[in-house]
C-alpha cells in the first residue's frame, strides 16, 4: 500500500526529458526506486492534485504546481518587466535640460540624483528610487510567478509595512529640500558629482549620512534577496517587513534631516574671476573673485592643493555684497569673497585650468577652477588688470 510518505518522495521533474508520447497524457515511469511523472501543460496547469492508486486503494492526496515556466525564468520576466522604469528614466534622457557640465548635457543618472544648487548627488532622492526600485520588481515577480506558475490571476496585495517604507522614503524626500531652503545647502565639495556625496557634506564624512545610506541598503538588500530566495511555484506575497524594521528606518530617517538642522551651511562658488596685475615692480598680484553662497571670509583656502599661508603668500580677503536673504541668521557669510594674493606660487600663474578650494570653519569645503590663458605671441597671462 502507498502511504503519504511515499507520494511526498515521488520525483516531479518539471525539466526532465519528457518522453514523445507525452503530449496529452500523463505519463508514469518507474526509475529504480522512483516513479518519474510527466504532467502536459497544455490540460493540466497551476495547483493539480496528484493521487497514486494500486487496485482499488489510492493513496493521500498529494498538491503540486504545473508551469510551463521554472523560477529562473519567472525571475527574468520579472527583471525585463521592471524595464517599466525606463520609461520615465528615457523620458528624461529625451529632455533637453538647460543644465550642463563642461558645456555638455548630464547623463540620465545625474539627472536623477543630482542636486543642481550643490552640484553633488542627493541622499533624499537616492533612497527613494531604491526603495521603489526594489518594490517595484518585488510586486511584478509575485504577480508573474501568481500568473504564470499558480494559474491564478489575480491582483495581489502588498506586504505589511512595504507602504510605511515608501511614506517614510517620500517624506524623507520631501522634507530634506525644505530644511535645505531654509538652512542653506550643504557644501558643495569636489568639482565633479562623486558616489561619496551620499555619505558627505562639504567633503566631510558625517554619521547621520553614513548610517542613512547603509540602512537604506542594506533594507533593500535584505528585500530583495527574500523575494529571489521565494519559490514563486509557492509564493502568496511578498515578504513583510517588520515593525521593528520600519521604526528603525524612521529613526535613520530622522537622523539625517536632524543633522541637515543642526549643521551650518557649506561653500558654494559658482564662478571665479581671475585677474593678474604685474605693473608694480617685483610685484605680482593674484586676484580671485568668488561668486556664490556660504562664502566664509575667515574661511582657509587651496589653490592647486597648496594651501595659502598668510606668512608665505600675503593674500587678503575682502567681503562683497552680503548673503542677504540669511543674512540675520548667518552674518559671517558672503555672496562675494576677493582674494588679493601679493605673492604667489609661480605654478599658480602657469597658463591653464587651476583649483581654489575654500574651507569654511566648519571643515565643509568646495572646489571650483578657473583659467588663465597665455597671450598670443609673448609671455604673459591675458587675464584684465583689476
Amino acid at each position: 500500500m502507498l502511504n503519504k510518505a511515499k507520494v511526498e518522495n515521488l520525483a516531479f521533474r518539471q525539466d526532465g526529458p519528457a518522453p514523445s508520447d507525452a503530449k496529452d497524457t500523463v505519463v508514469v515511469r518507474r526509475n529504480g526506486n522512483q516513479l518519474d511523472l510527466w504532467i502536459p501543460t497544455g490540460p493540466y496547469h497551476g495547483y493539480v492534485t496528484v493521487q497514486l492508486s494500486l487496485a482499488d486503494r489510492f493513496s493521500e492526496p498529494y498538491e503540486i504546481v504545473v508551469a510551463k515556466v521554472n523560477r529562473w525564468q519567472v525571475t527574468g520576466l520579472a527583471a525585463a518587466a521592471a524595464v517599466i522604469l525606463a520609461l520615465p528614466i528615457w523620458m528624461i534622457g529625451r529632455i533637453k535640460s538647460s543644465y550642463t557640465r563642461d558645456g555638455h548635457p548630464c547623463s540620465v543618472w545625474t539627472t536623477l540624483f543630482l542636486d543642481q544648487e550643490t552640484d553633488t548627488y542627493s541622499l533624499s532622492k537616492f533612497q527613494f528610487l531604491v526603495w521603489t526600485a526594489v518594490s517595484l520588481f518585488g510586486y511584478i515577480f509575485l504577480t508573474l510567478a501568481k500568473s504564470l506558475m499558480q494559474d491564478t490571476v489575480v491582483f495581489s496585495d502588498l506586504p505589511e509595512n512595504l507602504t510605511g517604507v515608501i511614506a517614510i522614503s517620500a517624506g524623507t524626500g520631501v522634507l530634506a529640500p525644505a530644511i535645505t531652503g531654509i538652512k542653506g545647502p550643504k557644501g558643495a565639495g569636489s568639482l565633479n558629482p562623486s558616489p561619496a556625496d551620499f555619505i558627505t557634506t562639504g567633503g566631510l564624512v558625517v554619521a547621520e549620512r553614513f548610517q542613512f545610506f547603509v540602512w537604506t541598503l542594506v533594507g533593500a538588500v535584505t528585500f530583495l534577496f527574500l523575494i529571489m530566495s521565494s519559490n514563486p511555484s509557492g509564493i502568496q506575497g511578498l515578504p513583510s517587513i517588520p515593525a521593528g524594521f520600519l521604526q528603525l528606518m524612521g529613526i535613520s530617517s530622522f537622523g539625517y534631516l536632524a543633522g541637515k538642522v543642526a549643521r551650518k551651511p557649506g561653500p558654494i562658488i559658482n564662478d571665479i574671476a581671475a585677474a593678474v596685475n604685474a605693473s608694480a615692480p617685483k610685484l605680482t598680484r593674484l586676484k580671485l573673485t568668488l561668486t556664490g553662497r556660504k562664502l566664509s571670509r575667515t574661511a582657509s583656502f587651496k589653490v592647486d592643493d597648496i594651501e595659502m599661508e598668510l606668512g608665505k603668500h600675503r593674500f587678503e580677503v575682502d567681503a562683497g555684497a552680503s548673503d542677504a536673504d540669511e543674512q540675520s541668521a548667518s552674518p559671517s557669510f558672503y555672496r562675494v569673497l576677493t582674494l588679493a594674493i601679493d605673492e604667489p606660487e609661480a605654478s599658480w600663474l602657469a597658463p591653464g585650468s587651476h583649483t581654489l578650494m575654500i574651507i569654511n570653519p566648519d571643515g565643509q569645503s568646495a572646489d571650483c577652477q578657473f583659467e588663465l590663458v597665455p597671450i598670443s605671441g609673448q609671455a604673459g597671462i591675458s587675464v584684465p588688470d583689476q
